[in-house]
């Protein structure tokens, strides 16, 4: 049976406790749209709380009576609230994933509740090889990159410098402005009066008060408007997990000037697509590369361009939706894995192959930044390879008639006739052009 006709019912929870440090509501319920346009049916359960303990049990109450109604094939859970409340209300081994949001990485609850839930979804690669070291099973990083929406006009890098950070970080960056010039500082995250209050005296003492703005909350056509006006983004600690705000940001053709920890190592390629600065940088510093950036208007543009094309072309919400349809599926045990037998490598075989492995992987260079990883690419020309010089494709090829395995829709197409030994090979991967 075919992965699109096995037919789910997905279950997505998120409770978080903040829209800046947590994964936001917005991107959860962009999750939902990626995971429902790949063919599933998802129910939606998201919402903001503030107390921690009512928040488990009240959501707790609400899925059991939910699942007595309809029960899913599996749940995915967002955060530390939503996973407790759901290995609390679940039943006959309904198969839990998570993805975790906490700070730091990961918290004792955490790790507690990852030997408990079936998989973790980590938020980026550096989190994975933390659950990994942990001896938590996780799936596949990256795969809940949260999808942007597409945007039609990308906006056209205006002045401002959008700020997401908070506490010590915000401090720095108020300090900071004197360094760059008269632009203005919009400050996107959600601050309490009294922290206002403390920054406009902070800012009125180095002069640049008129240049501070406080934009909380904002969505819609409002929240495009700030984005059409801006020149970058920094980004701090706060939202580094899942990096939600860099993807955003670079979805409206705008780089960022981000914290190196994290999901940020994962979204940003230094010097192409935005800067990577070290935690705790100062003042100074941080004055000095915002100002230099500012100041080279070209260079500027040039990351927004290439931010832009690197999360369309990573980030695509109908791949996003195929990569984690197919790990739900793995985890409710609806793909049942197939083993195929084929012929061991002899010593001639090998010696072909370590022969024409590097054409493989000149191959799998020249398709490399078209929505693919070069490691995958690299790995599938090398099978391919492998598998011609063990005799599995040679032996097909014993006439000019197509091999009876026909093409899919997806494959490139090729017959037996085409695929004799290494160089048909070349031959065949000439022909996805």
């Amino acid at each position: 049976m075919l992965l699109s006709e096995v037919f789910m019912l997905i279950h997505i929870v998120s409770r978080p406790l903040s829209e800046l440090s947590h994964v936001p509501r917005s991107g959860v319920r962009s999750l939902v749209r990626t995971v429902r346009d790949a063919g599933a049916e998802v129910v939606e359960d998201v919402g903001l709380t503030g107390d921690f303990s009512h928040a488990v049990a009240t959501c707790a109450e609400q899925l059991q009576r939910q699942w007595e109604n309809k029960p899913p094939q599996i749940v995915h859970t967002v955060g530390l609230v939503a996973t407790m409340a759901a290995l609390a209300a679940r039943r006959d081994g309904l198969p839990v994933v998570s993805t975790f949001d906490e700070s730091p990485v990961p918290s004792e609850v955490e790790a507690r509740l990852a030997r408990q839930v079936d998989a973790v979804i980590p938020l980026s690669t550096p989190e994975q090889d933390v659950w990994r070291q942990l001896g938590a099973h996780t799936a596949s990083p990256g795969v809940i990159a949260l999808a942007q929406p597409a945007v039609d006009a990308p906006a056209r890098t205006g002045e401002d410098v959008v700020c997401l950070c908070s506490g010590d970080e915000l401090s720095r960056v108020v300090d900071s402005m004197p360094y760059w010039g008269n632009n203005r500082l919009v400050i996107l995250g959600r601050v309490s009066d009294d922290r206002w209050a403390q920054l406009i005296q902070q800012a009125r003492a180095l002069g640049v008060e008129q240049r501070l703005v406080r934009r909380p909350g904002l969505r819609g056509e409002q929240r495009q408007a700030m984005w059409r006006d801006a020149a970058l983004l920094l980004a701090g600690t706060e939202g580094a997990r899942h990096g939600g705000f860099v993807l955003e940001a670079a979805a409206h053709g705008v780089p960022s000037v981000a914290v190196a920890v994290e999901a940020h190592l994962d979204h940003i390629v230094p010097g192409a697509t935005g800067l990577l600065v070290e935690p705790g940088t100062g003042p100074r510093t941080l004055g000095a590369i915002v100002s230099e950036l500012l100041a080279d208007d070209l260079r500027r543009r040039g990351m927004g361009a290439s931010s832009l094309v690197r999360v369309r072309a990573l980030n695509e919400q109908p791949a996003v939706g195929q990569r984690l349809l197919g790990i739900y599926r793995q985890y409710a045990g609806l793909v049942q894995e197939q083993t195929k037998v084929v012929p061991r490598l002899t010593p001639e075989g090998s010696a072909l192959a370590l022969k024409y492995m590097p054409l493989a992987r000149q191959l799998a260079h020249r398709y490399a930044g078209r929505g693919q990883r070069l490691d995958d690419l690299i790995q599938v020309a090398s099978l391919g390879l492998v598998r011609a010089a063990s005799g599995s494709i040679r032996s097909w090829a014993t006439s000019s008639t197509p091999s009876p395995c026909r093409p899919s829709s997806g494959s490139c197409g090729v017959t037996s006739a085409t695929m004799r030994g290494p160089l048909g090979f070349r031959e065949a991967c000439k022909r996805r052009r």
